[in-house]
């Protein structure tokens, strides 16, 4: 029979394996707020308080059939934090869809969910801020929390897989541990395996209810075997090789660790279900060991050590510090909370909490005052990020918005009809009036002006034009010459404010009469005699009208008044009604001389602007300046203003996302180390979808050392995808030991053990 390389089989049949896993592409979720919103369970309907905005939090409450908070364990979170929050699960948020956690040991399976949640502090935490710093909308935070939940039952994974005494699922022998088992989860991004779980010792009489508390440790394997004495795994710079298990009563292990030169630098003792790590004198290099469980036998050659060299190992602790770092650590405002239920509590039973239910990593003492512009964002945690949530601020095109331009003209004349409310004009000009005033224009790009029963509406008929003109003195003197603005010294007591626009086809200027407001914080009501419709201001089906008005001058000083020229907007939903009216004021200085928005050339430009939830006075704000509906005061001189009304309600947006990286979950395909040493190192491809062939083209194999164990004949691998079926072949000879290596971007790849054949062989390579 024609022999085969053993090297190209496993490569050919393992590169199976890698293709299509382990790369993570990075994912988005985008959501948004209404200005004047907060972050709670419900967003965009600007309420705070009502069950729709709120996640219960409290422990006694059961978690089988609600979402209940993540916090309501956090002993440092008050209750208006723990409730008031947003959830992003695996609805929204693709890597965090449903995974399942197996314990091969037990055989046992749970349902793994995982959330990111974000909350405000108060009602209007998403708003517009008016410091210098800023002058735009911005977003508050109160905490930022991700947790994972252990579902699948009522309890969560318990810390043994069996009970031990008495029924207790809180206390077992060390084979039953489900630490030992290497069952792995996903968290934060990446796949990790439990290695140690101490459930609290505080009662937990209930079988719904939660309790916080204990400690868990999480660790990422760079390589993994059960091995035989003088079998090795490496961290690529020292290698711990296992040379006995000991007699002693829980027959810990001891290990080799030896140098890239395989010289022995030292030799440890690991106990079962500990981690050791092992610091090299004066080269100061690290290896760090978990020894899941041993197999003693009084035969050197049946002794066997379940183990692992780590490249990290987290530490848990309920109300303490993520992985208990210092006072001083990057990630020291991140806090842990670990949930537990009690799985085998009856009436008089068991009362200690044995599963380990939720998760929760959390921070909220960075956000403590904190403000966060357009463009900020989060990373979560700080240091080694897994998550980043980004305030994108109000974002919109340029078609989203209509710009509304405001002019103080130099006194001018204009030929207008002889009468208010007339809608003809004259054959010519001797046949209309002279009107000599000083006017504020009002110009859009597009016939936005006018409407039904609005001040453009003249003989019965509505028109709709791009500009408008306001005097607001009228008529003054004896009341029956119209001489306009010529004379700003009079008094306004007696004045007559009207607008006047062209219509179509026309030369001369119609006008009506003008009601002035005194506006208060009611919505203005749309009237034929003090208001112009103003159509990008409105919503459609909404109750609120987009208008035009003016406000009724008021003495300042002598031969000085201050008015004003209003825009209302609908700014969408506000505790429970879906239209709000907002008004934007535009000052409007009268004078002697002349029509001005700024008093003194050298005055900051600012407006008035009475909100959703404010009175109508409201103090000065200096530009640019955001409404609640989105649209934009960007620049009061002192004759010209602008505002960029915004045709629909606008959002505050937010995007979530993960880091786009290499996800070790491609270790959980990686082929168990039984028996013998490696044959091969496979480098994982940086995509998806490797394919086999390519994988094997960048094989490269390692030296070889002296013969431990010979390797049976190898019967053929079933087909693969790219990949020619294999040809039986003959036995070969003894492989020679080598060291196994398998980092976070490598996958060890073995020669089959001894004695393996058949559908061993393939379930030795598919094996976990």
């Amino acid at each position: 029979m024609k022999s085969v390389n053993v090297k190209k089989i496993c490569v050919l049949a393992c590169a199976a394996l890698i293709a299509g896993s382990g790369i993570a592409a990075a994912a988005q979720f985008p959501f948004s707020t209404l200005i004047s919103d907060s972050l709670d369970k419900t967003l965009q309907n600007r309420a705070f308080a009502g069950d729709a905005d709120i996640y219960p939090a409290s422990l006694d409450l059961a978690d089988t059939q609600a979402d209940l908070s993540p916090l309501r364990g956090a002993n440092d979170v008050s209750v208006a934090t723990a409730t008031h929050l947003y959830r992003i699960g695996p609805e929204q948020f693709r890597p965090f869809a449903q995974n399942a956690v197996r314990d091969p040991v037990a055989n046992a399976q749970y349902t793994q969910t995982q959330n990111f949640w974000v909350g405000s502090r108060n009602a209007n935490n998403v708003a517009y801020d008016s410091s210098a710093a800023f002058r735009d909308v911005i977003s508050k935070y109160s905490v930022m929390a991700y947790n994972t939940k252990f579902a699948g039952n009522d309890f969560g994974i318990p810390k043994c897989s069996a009970p031990g005494e008495n029924g207790n699922w809180a206390e077992c022998p060390m084979p039953v541990l489900t630490a030992t088992h290497r069952t792995r989860i996903k968290f934060m991004g990446s796949t990790w395996t439990i290695t140690e779980m101490n459930a609290p010792a505080a009662a937990l009489p209930s079988p719904d209810a939660a309790i916080n508390g204990g400690s868990v440790k999480l660790a990422k394997e760079a390589a993994y075997g059960v091995l035989r004495n003088g079998a090795s795994l490496s961290n690529g710079q020292l290698s711990a090789r296992l040379s006995s298990i000991s007699r002693e009563a829980d027959h810990p292990a001891i290990i080799d660790i030896l140098d890239a030169n395989n010289n022995v630098v030292g030799q440890i003792t690991v106990r079962q279900g500990t981690t050791y790590t092992f610091v090299q004198a004066n080269a100061g290099t690290t290896i760090k060991i978990h020894l899941y469980e041993t197999t003693y036998s009084a035969r050197a050659n049946q002794q066997r050590a379940k183990m692992s060299v780590l490249s990290d190992e987290i530490t848990l602790q309920d109300n303490r510090r993520y992985n208990l770092v210092a006072a001083n650590d990057p990630n020291h405002n991140y806090m842990v909370s670990l949930l537990w239920k009690n799985r085998d509590y009856v009436q008089g039973a068991s009362t200690v909490a044995d599963s380990l239910r939720e998760i929760v990593v959390y921070n909220q003492d960075e956000f403590a005052g904190g403000k966060y512009g357009a463009g900020d964002a989060v990373s979560f945690p700080a240091q080694g990020s897994a998550y980043t949530l980004t305030f994108n601020g109000v974002q919109a095109p340029a078609a989203r918005y209509e710009r509304l331009q405001i002019n103080a003209l130099a006194q001018d004349t204009y030929r207008i009809a002889v009468s208010d409310n007339l809608a003809s004009c004259a054959a010519n000009a001797q046949g209309d009036l002279s009107y000599t005033a000083r006017l504020i224009e009002l110009r859009t790009t597009s016939n936005s002006f006018g409407g039904a029963e609005d001040l453009l509406s003249i003989g019965g008929r509505n028109y709709a034009v791009n500009k408008i003109y306001y005097d607001p003195s009228g008529i003054v003197g004896n009341g029956t010459t119209l001489n306009g603005t010529q004379n700003l010294s009079a008094d306004m007591t007696q004045a007559h404010p009207r607008i006047f626009f062209k219509r179509p086809g026309t030369d001369c200027y119609v006008y009506k009469n003008v009601t002035t407001l005194q506006p208060d914080a009611q919505a203005v009501e749309l009237s034929p005699l003090s208001t112009v419709r103003f159509a990008p201001a409105s919503a459609r089906g909404g109750d609120v009208d987009g208008l035009l008005f003016f406000t009724t001058p008021s003495l300042q000083q002598f031969t000085r008044y201050y008015s004003g020229i209003g825009l209302q907007e609908d700014a969408g939903a506000y505790l429970g009604a879906q239209s709000t009216a907002v008004k934007t004021i535009v000052p409007l200085w009268i004078t002697n001389t002349s029509l001005r928005f700024k008093l003194f050339d050298r005055d900051v430009g600012t407006m008035d602007y009475s909100g959703i939830a404010e009175n109508f006075q409201q103090s000065h704000y200096e530009l640019p300046f955001t409404t609640e509906r989105g649209s934009k005061v960007n620049e009061v001189s002192t004759s010209f203003a602008s505002i960029d009304a915004a045709k629909q309600v606008l959002q505050a947006k937010f995007t979530f996302s993960n880091r786009n990286n290499f996800d070790d979950a491609a270790l959980d395909n990686a082929v168990d180390v039984v028996n013998v040493p490696p044959e091969i190192i496979l480098p994982i491809q940086p995509a998806q979808n490797v394919q086999a062939q390519a994988v094997a083209q960048n094989v490269q194999p390692i030296p070889p050392a002296p013969p431990i164990l010979p390797v049976k004949p190898v019967l053929p691998v079933q087909p693969i995808s790219t990949v020619q079926p294999a040809q039986p072949v003959a036995p070969v000879q003894p492989v020679q030991p080598l060291t196994v290596q398998q980092t976070a971007n490598k996958i060890t790849i073995v020669a089959l053990p001894s004695g393996t054949s058949g559908e061993g062989a393939q379930a030795a390579i598919k094996r976990q």
